[in-house]
C-alpha cells in the first residue's frame, strides 16, 4: 500500500495543502476546529510528516506555473459578495504559498477571448462562473476552446454544460443539515425560500432540504422569484422588493410557515429585513435560516441569524491544490470534491 500524500490528508480533512502544511509546522493562524480535522484525518491515513516535503513536490508542482482566474458570466458587483471573495482570496493566498504567478481576469459578458490569455503562457485556470443559464452554450466558441486546451478547475460550482474539475460547497447536505436542524427544534411546517430558482447550486440545496425534511416528518413549500431566460453577465441578488413580495407571501398563508430556510444568506438577511418592516422578529414570531455564514451581509442583522458555514475560503485553496493534481495527471477523468458546511448557530430559530 502506497504511502498517504499530504493532498491525500487535505481531501479527508476538508482543507487545503496549505493547511495540512501549517498544522504540522504548528502555525498559530489555523482554527481549532481545522486543527483537529486535520489531525484526525493525519490518524486516520497513517500520514508520517516526514514524507511531507516530497509529497508537496509530487503533488503540487506549481512553483514558477503561471495560473490565471477566470471570472465568467457575472457582474463585477458578484466579485464583491462576501462568499465569492473569500473563495477569491484563497485561490490567491494558496497560489501564494505555492509560489505560482497568479493572473486575474474577468470576463462578464464571456463574449470575447481576454488578453492574458492570447499573450501569455498560462499553465493552469481556477474558473468562476454564473450558476444560472447555459454558460458554455452562450459563451464566446474561441475563449470555451481555448479554455478545453488548459487544466481547469471550477471554484464554488461548474456551470452548465461545462467540463474540468469542480471544487464547491456539498448542497445536499447544506439542505440535509438544515432540515434536521429547523425539524429538531419542533418546526413541521417549513418554507424554502429563493430568488433564485434555476441558480444550480441553489436547487441541490432545495433538493436536499425537502427531501430530508419530508423524511423526517415536515412538509415543505418553496416560494420562489420568477424564472427567467439568463443571459450574460449574471446579476447579484439586491432587489429587496423581490425578497420582501417572496416573505409576504409566507406570511399570507392561513397555515403560516413556522420556519423559512433561505439557501444564502443574502437572501437570508434581507428577509430578516422584510420581516423586521413588518412588525415581526426572526426567532420570535417566526424563525429563520439561511446558509454561506457570510459575516459581512449579516452583521447588521438581530438577532443574529443562524446559517451554515459553507468554508468558502479552503473551497478557494482546495481549488488550488486540486489544480497542481490536474496539472500533474492530464489524462485522468474529471474529479469533482465537495466540501461539508458546518453549523453557525445564532438566535433566530425558536424551539417549539
Amino acid at each position: 500500500m502506497s504511502a498517504a500524500t499530504i493532498l491525500e490528508v487535505a481531501r479527508k480533512a476538508g482543507v487545503s495543502a496549505g493547511t495540512v502544511s501549517r498544522v504540522l509546522n504548528g502555525h498559530p493562524a489555523v482554527s481549532a476546529e481545522n486543527q483537529e480535522r486535520v489531525r484526525r484525518a493525519i490518524t486516520a491515513l497513517d500520514y508520517a510528516p516526514r514524507q511531507r516535503k516530497a509529497s508537496m513536490t509530487d503533488v503540487n508542482p506549481l512553483e514558477h506555473k503561471t495560473l490565471l482566474l477566470l471570472m465568467l458570466g457575472m457582474q463585477r458587483s458578484l466579485a464583491t459578495l462576501p462568499v465569492i471573495a473569500a473563495a477569491m482570496d484563497g485561490v490567491e493566498q494558496a497560489a501564494g504559498l505555492a509560489r505560482a504567478n497568479l493572473l486575474v481576469a474577468n470576463v462578464p459578458a464571456a463574449d470575447h477571448v481576454p488578453d492574458v490569455l492570447l499573450r501569455q503562457r498560462i499553465d493552469g485556470v481556477i474558473l468562476k462562473g454564473a450558476l444560472q443559464g447555459n454558460l458554455a452554450a452562450h459563451a464566446h466558441p474561441g475563449l470555451i476552446k481555448r479554455l478545453k486546451d488548459l487544466p481547469t478547475v471550477w471554484v464554488l460550482g461548474r456551470p452548465e454544460g461545462c467540463w474540468g474539475d469542480v471544487v464547491r460547497v456539498n448542497d445536499v447536505l447544506v439542505g440535509q443539515l438544515a432540515a434536521e436542524y429547523l425539524t429538531g427544534r419542533g418546526h413541521k411546517q417549513l418554507a424554502f425560500v429563493s430568488a433564485k430558482p434555476s441558480h444550480s447550486s441553489l436547487m441541490r440545496r432545495q433538493a436536499g432540504f425537502t427531501f430530508f425534511a419530508e423524511r423526517l416528518g415536515a412538509s415543505v413549500r418553496a416560494y420562489l422569484g420568477q424564472d427567467e431566460v439568463w443571459r450574460f453577465p449574471s446579476p447579484a441578488v439586491d432587489d429587496v422588493a423581490l425578497v420582501q413580495d417572496l416573505v409576504d407571501r409566507v406570511l399570507r398563508e392561513k397555515l403560516r410557515p413556522t420556519a423559512v430556510f433561505a439557501p444564502d444568506d443574502s437572501v437570508g438577511a434581507m428577509a430578516a429585513r422584510a420581516l423586521a418592516a413588518r412588525g415581526l422578529q426572526a426567532g420570535r414570531d417566526i424563525s429563520l435560516m439561511a446558509c454561506n455564514n457570510e459575516r459581512p451581509l449579516l452583521m447588521g442583522v438581530y438577532p443574529a441569524l443562524t446559517t451554515l458555514d459553507v468554508h468558502a475560503h479552503e473551497i478557494g485553496a482546495l481549488a488550488v491544490d486540486q489544480l497542481a493534481w490536474r496539472i500533474a495527471h492530464p489524462d485522468r477523468p474529471c474529479v469533482e470534491l465537495a466540501v461539508e458546511p458546518t453549523l453557525v448557530e445564532g438566535e433566530s430559530v425558536a424551539r417549539l
